[in-house]
Order: structure tokens, then sequence, then C-alpha cells
């Protein structure tokens, strides 16, 4: 999967935490951009869950 951090700082986290992987390369690139497999994508998910909440992605 092709996830966007929106700065450095969140993208190093998911590099340390997660194993992602920089890949800025696509139309348009992107600085931020990194590749996750889809079985650490799916526990962030779960961690990450916006139903309960009424912050507004």
């Amino acid at each position: 999967m092709y996830v966007e951090a929106m700065d450095a700082e969140i993208l190093e986290h998911y590099q340390k935490n997660y194993g992602a992987e920089l890949f800025p390369f696509g139309e348009p690139p992107h600085p931020y951009r990194f590749i996750i497999n889809e079985a650490v994508m799916k526990q962030i998910t779960e961690v990450y869950d916006y139903d309960d909440s009424d912050e507004e992605i």
C-alpha cells in the first residue's frame, strides 16, 4: 500500500514503528510517500479508528 505522510517526522514514525519504506516516486512525486505491507496497514487501521471519535479526518 502507498501512503503519503504530511512531513518527515510522521514518515520517520512509520519507518521506525511499522517498517515503512520510503517510495517518493509516482505522479506527482511526493517526498514523504512510503510503502507498507497490507498486514501492517490492517494493524494500523485497527489502532487509529476514527469511528468512535468526533475528530474529522
